[in-house]
This record gives C-alpha cells, sequence and structure tokens, in this order.
C-alpha cells in the first residue's frame, strides 16, 4: 500500500516536471521580474515603513475586504521597495504571485509576459489552477493566435475560478510599476487588469491584487470606476509623513554608519544637525537619501569634504512647478555629473562630456540593459573610456563586476531627470531622445556591417537546401552563443526599434553620418540580418519588414 502510494506520487511528480518544461517553453516567463528570484533588490530597511507594511498585511488578512490595494505615488518615493518587502511577508502566510514591471529591460515591460509569468506561478502553486492551464493550452497549441482577451479568461481568470474556495488557498497578485509597461492603456483597460478585477468579487476573498503606480490618468481611470469596497489605495507621498521621515533618518543614520566604518570616519559624522537638513530635503523621497549614500559613499578623495559640499549648496526647494517636487533630487543628480566632469575649459573636457552623454543614452535609451563591452563595442568608445565613465557615475546605477554583465539603473526616477529640459538645468548633460537613439541605430549598423555574414551559425544543411528551421535545430541557442556576440545580437533585434523611436528624424543633421552605413546595410546584409533574426527570434514581424523597406527608400533618395 505504502510503496503504492509512493509510486503513484513519484508519477505525479514526474508529470508535474514535464507539465512545469512545456510551460516555461510555451509561456516563456521571466523569472526574474518576480519576487522569488535570488537575484531581486532588497526591499525596506527593516524596521522601516511598519505602518504600511502593517495595513497591507490586514487588507490581505480580510477576505470580506477591498480586493484590490493600490499604492500609488510619486516617482522615488519607496513604492517597488516596500512591494518587494510586502511580497516576502504575504508569501509566509499566503501563496504570491508578482512580477515587478521594468521599462529598462525590453522584456519587463511587456504586457503580455506580465501576463504570462503571472500564469506560470499559478500554475506551480495550485494544483486546480495547473489543470485549467494544461486544459486551454491543449485546446489552444498556438498560442500566438489566442486573442489577449481569451488568453486572460482561459489562462488567468478560470484557474483562478478553479482554485478551492479555502482559506488554506488564499492567493495574492502582485503588480508592480503598472506605469512602466511599454503599453499602460492595454495593460489596465480592456481585455486584462479590468477583467480581473471584474471578476475578483466572485472568488469570495480567494484572491486579491496588489498594484503599484504612480497616478497616471490612464491607471487612475481604469481603476477609479471600482466600488470603495473592491478597492483601497494608499498614495504613499502622503501616507504618515512624519513616519517617512523618521524612515529615512533611519536609513541615513544606518548607512553612514556603514560608511563610517568602511573608511574609518569619525563616530560622530554626519551630525545630528547634518541628517536633519538631509531629511528634510529628501521630503517623501527616499530616491533622494538612496542616491546621496551612494554618491557619499563612492567618493574617492574626502566624504567629509563632499558631503559639505552637497550641504552648502541651497536651491533644495526648486522653483514652483513641474521641477518642484523633484528640486533635490534633480539638484544631487547634477552633483554626480558634474562632480565626474569636473569644471568647464579643463583641456578635454568637452570629449568627455561628450562620451558621458552617449554613453549615459545607452544606459537610459536602451532597450535592454548593455555592459560596458556592449556600449564599446556598438558607440565605437575605447573599452577603458567606457568604463571609467560607468564607474565614475556608479551612484546613477548598479555597477557590474565584469564588463560583460548589464549595467541596472538605480532608480527610473534619473531616465525621467536627464531628458527634461527643464528639470536637467545642464545642456552639458542633457539628452535629446531622438539624437541618443540615432546615435544607437547607427552604431548597430556599423556592427552588422562588420559582423553579419551567410550562415553565421554555421548550420550544417546540403547544398541547394533551404536553412532548416529553429525547431529542427536541437543547439541553435549553443550556437547563437558562440557565434553571435551580444552586441551583435542587440543590434540585430533593436536597430529598427531605435530608429522607429526617433520622433522628428528629419530635422538631425545625425542623418548624414547615417545614410553611408545604411546604404551598405541595405545592399550587403539585409538578407543577412532576416537569417540571423530568425535564428535568433522566431520571426520578423511584418512591422520590422515594413519599417526597412521605408528606409531603404527614404535614404536611397537622399542626395
Amino acid at each position: 500500500m505504502h510503496a503504492g502510494v509512493r509510486t503513484e506520487a513519484k508519477v505525479d511528480s514526474i508529470l508535474d516536471l514535464e507539465l512545469k518544461n512545456r510551460l516555461e517553453k510555451i509561456l516563456e516567463p521571466l523569472i526574474q521580474a518576480t519576487h522569488t528570484w535570488g537575484e531581486a533588490p532588497e526591499g525596506c530597511l527593516e524596521n522601516t515603513r511598519k505602518e504600511l507594511l502593517a495595513a497591507i498585511d490586514m487588507w490581505a488578512a480580510h477576505p470580506g475586504g477591498p480586493h484590490t490595494f493600490w499604492l500609488s505615488g510619486l516617482g522615488g518615493t519607496g513604492k517597488t521597495a516596500a512591494a518587494r518587502s510586502a511580497a516576502k511577508r504575504l508569501a509566509r502566510k499566503y501563496r504570491v504571485a508578482s512580477f515587478f514591471i521594468s521599462r529598462h529591460h525590453a522584456e519587463a515591460h511587456n504586457f503580455h509576459r506580465v501576463l504570462h509569468t503571472l500564469v506560470f506561478q499559478l500554475a506551480q502553486l495550485d494544483h486546480a489552477a495547473r489543470a485549467t492551464v494544461r486544459g486551454f493550452l491543449d485546446a489552444e497549441p498556438n498560442l500566438g493566435s489566442v486573442t489577449l482577451s481569451d488568453q486572460v479568461v482561459g489562462m488567468l481568470i478560470k484557474p483562478l475560478e478553479a482554485m478551492p474556495a479555502d482559506k488554506s488557498n488564499r492567493l495574492v497578485i502582485l503588480i508592480d510599476a503598472l506605469d512602466e509597461c511599454s503599453d499602460v492603456e492595454r495593460l489596465v483597460g480592456g481585455a486584462f487588469l479590468s477583467s480581473v478585477i471584474n471578476a475578483l468579487p466572485s472568488m469570495s476573498g480567494r484572491v486579491k491584487l496588489l498594484l503599484t503606480s504612480r497616478r497616471e490618468p490612464a491607471i487612475q481611470d481604469a481603476l477609479d470606476f471600482l466600488w470603495e469596497r473592491l478597492r483601497s489605495e494608499v498614495k504613499l507621498h502622503e501616507f504618515m509623513p512624519g513616519r517617512t521621515s523618521d524612515d529615512i533618518r533611519a536609513y541615513l543614520e544606518h548607512s553612514f554608519s556603514s560608511i563610517r566604518d568602511k573608511h574609518e570616519l569619525p563616530a560622530l559624522w554626519p551630525s545630528r544637525t547634518d541628517v536633519d537638513e538631509l531629511v528634510r530635503r529628501s521630503g517623501a523621497f527616499f530616491i533622494y537619501a538612496a542616491t546621496l549614500v551612494r554618491h557619499i559613499g563612492q567618493c574617492r578623495t574626502s566624504h567629509e569634504k563632499q558631503l559639505e559640499e552637497i550641504l552648502a549648496h541651497a536651491g533644495a526647494e526648486g522653483p514652483s512647478g513641474e521641477r518642484f517636487p523633484y528640486a533635490a533630487v534633480d539638484d544631487l543628480y547634477l552633483d554626480v555629473l558634474r562632480r565626474f566632469a569636473g569644471p568647464e575649459g579643463e583641456p578635454g573636457h568637452t570629449d568627455l562630456c561628450d562620451h558621458v552623454r552617449q554613453i549615459v543614452a545607452a544606459v537610459v535609451l536602451g532597450l535592454r540593459p548593455m555592459s560596458v563591452a556592449m556600449i564599446s563595442s556598438i558607440l565605437i568608445l575605447k573599452l577603458q573610456d567606457v568604463r571609467t565613465v560607468v564607474l565614475g557615475l556608479g551612484a546613477l546605477w548598479i555597477v557590474p563586476a565584469t564588463d560583460d554583465i548589464p549595467i541596472s539603473l538605480f532608480h527610473e526616477s534619473f531616465p525621467d531627470f536627464i531628458l527634461n529640459t527643464r528639470r536637467c538645468a545642464d545642456a552639458r548633460f542633457r539628452l535629446s531622445p531622438d539624437i541618443g537613439h540615432c546615435q544607437i541605430a547607427r552604431g548597430c549598423l556599423g556592427v552588422m556591417n562588420n559582423l553579419l555574414k551567410a550562415n553565421i551559425c554555421q548550420i550544417e544543411y546540403l547544398p541547394g537546401e533551404p536553412l532548416p528551421s529553429r525547431d529542427q535545430i536541437p543547439d541553435l541557442n549553443r550556437r547563437l552563443d558562440l557565434y553571435v556576440p551580444a552586441h551583435l545580437k542587440y543590434s540585430v533585434e533593436h536597430w529598427i526599434d531605435h530608429f522607429r523611436s526617433v520622433q522628428n528624424i528629419e530635422g538631425l543633421t545625425i542623418l548624414s553620418d547615417i545614410a553611408a552605413p545604411f546604404s551598405k546595410f541595405c545592399d550587403e546584409k539585409l538578407l543577412y540580418w532576416i537569417e540571423t533574426r530568425l535564428c535568433s527570434t522566431k520571426t520578423v514581424c511584418a512591422a520590422s519588414l515594413s519599417i526597412s523597406r521605408n528606409l531603404c527608400t527614404f535614404y536611397r533618395r537622399m542626395p
């Protein structure tokens, strides 16, 4: 009897593993965008945000209360950190499926990826939900031909409805940073999020939805129609301001203690008065305190002098209007850039600022995170020059351990600043998105012109026969890694996207620099690009081919 039970359990385990592998292949979940990913950033500092996290705990524990909890707030107020801490706490009592959207990662802001990753997690968490998802995929083997509405109903809502209605099966779905989705209106409206929210009341409180975002119009419109009994909202920038100041103070004191210990600084540094001023400048923005700590901590000269100079600079209040809420953050970002670039007029200063703009543009406008090596190859800059800028501006992003690891932005408020002509007051560093995208596109063309060739993956096939399809090449991924370096793969996948992102292409003088490499690409490399794109991304979408044809026509008409 026991042996039979063990055998049956073993068979079930094998079947579950087979299904998991099948789901991974079909859904392609982005596990690094979930709370379970081992390398995910930390949440809140211990013993901070206690009241907020307690409020989320109470909401999750009350089955008859609001089904949706919306944590809204201005950028930089700590919504994502709070969401990560909440996910960890909730996972101790309930099952949690999550997705942390990021506009800096091409895959992490795609709403299809959000849906498919949530479905994959749901299938791992509940047997009944797993069976429902499997039944849907059995009936619809070609997922690409299924409408978004049908996918949401068949793979998310029906599996949620199939879950047993008991307390032990309570599930919290967490989606962070809705506003960073590439198509936020499709995410929150229509078939996806609105459909889920409308289905929640019928699930007897066993499924709850935790959302975070800025209060952007599309999101506000989608959520405002909910009855008050269905939604609970906390505006983080207004939530217990006195307590927020205390939490920021605790964070600063903890961080400065670490800096003192590491660099053997005086025990009374910084003074209580200085910390008071930094708390005041931070306001509701944790990002100010976090960036300041990184900026001071990475100082290569005098930490004490650098903090003294930052404090001596007035202007944290800022003028009225758009800049006001972020005045102190903007001043701090400018201080990071100016300290690295040095005073104007020094030999090489203009070239250094040009390099800074190009490298910052690659990090900020890149359609997926680039490494130091990729930026060097695409922008044709010396590897050491790129490395120097990345290290020197380390307060703005997470500096990778090696040149081959992608650079991750520390916070999305930096792109908001550097791309805004009213917030970035120094023209030496302000980015033009159109110029930045054109420079990256030009670099991608150069990479493809140099490296693309016929049968780049060296796939064996008979003369006269067409190349086999992806499914017929079992070691295709190994071949891609071996023969298509990271900077070429990026160029193949995204050069068109960078051109498409340019809003006013006809007015850019940089076009004259692109004409020759683009003409060569059209004449000599276009078919090789299609072949490589098919190997690496399954299909060349009709839109990409249409853009290619339009650009070819445009440049052939140039004098």
